[in-house]
């Protein structure tokens, strides 16, 4: 057995034994993920403070061998919290349309999205055509800005939804 597959093995066992629930091994290795990604995300946000990248509207000062990986791990830690929600519900999803957050989003089931929604637009104070604009406008992050030297020429800033987005979607999964 790999290094990988042992420590993943020891925390849903530790997890299981704490929790006393069943979770998936696949749904377990989603959410360790998931808190990873989200772990850089949040430690990059705080470096970034005051950058303008949170609100759309970069300075001049942005950092941007930071603001890159920012998005790309906030994207993907949303994508695991997507991921994991779809999964644990038995909801089917179109591998090929995988880092889409706007498609993922629209498979969840109607009761947590509905919770998911309202945590957002209060976050950003926004109405729901306002909203389903952020979505779309991040739907595709993780792709656009991974490759981030083949696109130089594009804004780094990002939809006022993007932050908010990533911390509802990784904080509802992760339960902190």
């Amino acid at each position: 057995m790999s290094v990988f597959r042992s420590a993943v093995s020891l925390a849903y066992s530790a997890f299981h034994a704490f929790t006393g629930s069943h979770i998936d091994i696949e749904e377990a290795i989603i959410l360790q993920e998931c808190q990873a990604f989200y772990t850089v995300f949040l430690q990059l946000e705080k470096q970034l403070a005051g950058s303008g990248l949170h609100n759309g509207k970069p300075s001049d000062n942005l950092p941007p061998l930071l603001s890159v990986p920012y998005m790309v791990n906030g994207a993907f830690a949303s994508e695991l919290a997507l991921k994991y929600l779809l999964i644990s519900s038995n909801v089917t999803f179109n591998m090929r349309k995988g880092h889409d957050l706007a498609y993922l989003f629209q498979l969840l089931p109607q009761t947590q999205k509905n919770v998911l929604i309202a945590s957002i637009k209060k976050a950003c104070n926004l109405n729901d055509a306002i909203f389903q604009d952020g979505l779309n406008s991040i739907a595709d992050t993780f792709n656009k800005q991974r490759y981030q030297f083949s696109n130089y020429n594009q804004d780094l800033s990002t939809h006022i939804i993007f932050a908010p987005f990533v911390h509802t979607m990784c904080k509802f999964v992760l339960e902190i």
